[in-house]
């Protein structure tokens, strides 16, 4: 397989789960066969819109799209982006406390 025929399946299986998104939060986790999680994104997304609308379903649909596609929720991929994650303590400081 040439690295054209991967990345053209790449896209495809992206935009799929993009448009199944689009239809139901929590499409693209059910795709990839994680249907517990892709169910709750789901219920989520549900009670998101009765609640806030098309910005709250929107919000979930993209963190469930972040998850099956980076395997990190849209929260912990905007902190690394940002370089907001948590702070972590070098390997010294937890073995040697002062």
């Amino acid at each position: 397989m040439s690295q054209s025929e991967s990345s053209s399946g790449v896209l495809l299986s992206r935009a799929l789960k993009l448009a199944g998104e689009t239809i139901a939060p929590g499409a693209s986790l059910l795709l990839d066969g994680k249907v517990g999680v892709g169910a709750l994104h789901f219920i989520g997304g549900t009670l998101a819109r009765m609640a806030f609308g098309p910005l709250g379903v929107l919000l979930i649909a993209a963190n469930s799209y972040s998850t099956s596609v980076t395997g990190k929720s849209l929260v912990a991929n905007l902190q690394e982006i940002s370089g907001g994650g948590p702070p972590t303590a070098p390997p010294d400081a937890v073995d040697n406390p002062a």
